[in-house]
């Protein structure tokens, strides 16, 4: 891998302040004990961040409370240790388990394959076991279950889409053999990876109507002969926890940005299903008809993952800067301008607050390092996309949808509002949102209409023009 050139547009140099900035709260995960950064919640995670920092230009030591080779030396320390002590190694310590240290191996093993000229010859070989391991392990569970990984489960290639989606898991199975194809190529079993692989990323966004009426071929095939599972709703949305949750429609493209970051690192062909994603325009035009101005989707119905930020951001740079999408990078940078007074509020330094767990906020860190790069790779290959202005943006997102008595969602975005009206018992509310502002209401809490857990006696629902 070669080290990223300076990304210079407006959202890459705030992405890049961002990492200086978090590398405050990062550096308080450091383990003297240890030699580096803490296990739990895979706080170690954090190195892909410092890694982008050791490898981009333009590093302060001000900014980020430590200086440069302190950094350097702590990063190489917990990737040696860490590489050593995964599961997959020969450690007992992480790793090889899908739900969830599969996602963390993504992120470290970037982290490594950017510092691999400071690596020693162990611990590039134990980067590299875990990379083929891991792809081995997850291609041998055929469409089983991963027994590490508890009741976590795909559902098959048959999926789920009524209150529990599988978009999610299959994107896991996925996206763990991603590394091992971008990196081990050469390896015996890489055409045996490569087919699970594909087969379980175009499954992700199944819908089996849609799937057999297309004749799109990806990767050498149909859709409609790849296709098996059903995940998302005829109206293209995606429920979990039991409501229409945008973290997981996102889901589509943020793990599509963990696998196609090793790809373009590694200097490999990006697999096709990833630029051409089966039903994907059609979740993406979703989203945008949900769209705010702070480039985050509203949620009127959202049981958690409530204003992540942090976690928002890889979904859009993937859209934006990988698949090339102009409206994407309007919300992008929407969002990206927003990142920067969220990390400073109070608790400060944070990517992630009030709500998930605590592994999302190493993960932040390490899916804005991501973006980062993306900004990079499109810098150094034509110019970075620029946005649409936000008039454009909402004009073309204007829109009405009822998703169906299923969903229990209404929704309509125009060029200076958003509303949308909820009968999901449990969840039944009203958003309206002028200016598309996304800071006037918690959609969580009860604002104009209380939440009640009464069953809904009926629901109408009319359009005019």
């Amino acid at each position: 891998p070669t080290s990223p050139v300076a990304a210079t547009d407006p959202v890459a140099a705030t992405y890049h302040a961002l990492l200086l900035a978090h590398t405050r709260w990062s550096e308080q995960q450091w383990d003297p004990a240890l030699n580096a950064y803490r296990l739990a919640d895979f706080r170690f995670a954090v190195v892909l961040g410092n890694a982008v920092l050791l490898t981009a230009p333009g590093y302060d030591a001000a900014a980020a409370g430590v200086d440069r080779d302190t950094l350097h030396s702590r990063t190489v320390a917990t990737i040696r240790r860490y590489a050593a002590t995964n599961r997959l190694a020969g450690g007992t310590e992480w790793g090889q388990r899908l739900f969830w240290d599969s996602t963390f191996e993504l992120y470290f093993l970037l982290a490594a394959r950017l510092l691999w000229a400071d690596l020693d010859e162990a611990t590039r070989t134990n980067v590299d076991r875990i990379a083929r391991g891991q792809a081995a392990y997850a291609s041998d569970l055929g469409t089983g279950d991963d027994p590490l990984s508890g009741d976590w489960t795909p559902n098959g290639l048959t999926g789920g889409w009524i209150g529990d989606t599988k978009l999610e898991e299959m994107g896991v199975y996925a996206q763990a053999i991603a590394p091992g194809l971008a990196w081990a190529a050469d390896d015996d079993r890489a055409a045996g990876w490569r087919e699970r692989f594909l087969t379980w990323t175009i499954n992700a966004t199944g819908l089996p109507p849609a799937d057999r009426a297309s004749q799109a071929v990806v990767d050498g095939r149909t859709v409609a002969q790849w296709n098996t599972a059903h995940n998302i709703h005829d109206s293209f949305l995606v429920e979990n926890h039991g409501s229409f949750g945008p973290h997981y429609q996102e889901e589509l493209w943020r793990t599509a940005g963990r696998t196609a970051a090793h790809f373009l690192t590694a200097g490999q062909p990006l697999p096709e299903v990833l630029t051409r994603q089966p039903n994907g325009a059609e979740l993406w035009r979703t989203m945008r008809l949900m769209a705010s101005d702070a480039g985050e989707p509203f949620m009127p119905m959202v049981a958690d993952r409530y204003h992540l930020y942090g976690r928002d951001v890889l979904p859009l740079a993937f859209l934006a800067q990988v698949q090339g999408d102009r409206h994407a990078a309007r919300a992008e940078a929407d969002l990206a301008d927003r990142l920067m007074p969220y990390l400073n509020y109070p608790p400060e330094d944070r990517l992630t607050k009030f709500s998930g767990e605590p592994k999302y906020e190493p993960e932040a860190r390490a899916e804005v390092a991501i973006s980062y790069l993306f900004h990079a790779w499109r810098a150094a290959n034509g110019g970075v996309v620029q946005p649409v202005d936000s008039t454009t943006f909402f004009t073309a997102a204007a829109g009405t949808r009822d998703f169906g008595e299923q969903a229990g969602l209404t929704a309509q975005q125009t060029a200076t509002a958003f509303a949308a009206a909820v009968s999901k018992t449990g969840f039944v509310s009203f958003l309206w949102a002028p200016a598309h502002d996304n800071w006037l209401f918690d959609t969580r809490a009860a604002s104009l209409l209380p939440r009640q857990s009464a069953p809904v006696l009926g629901r109408t629902s009319a359009a005019y023009t």
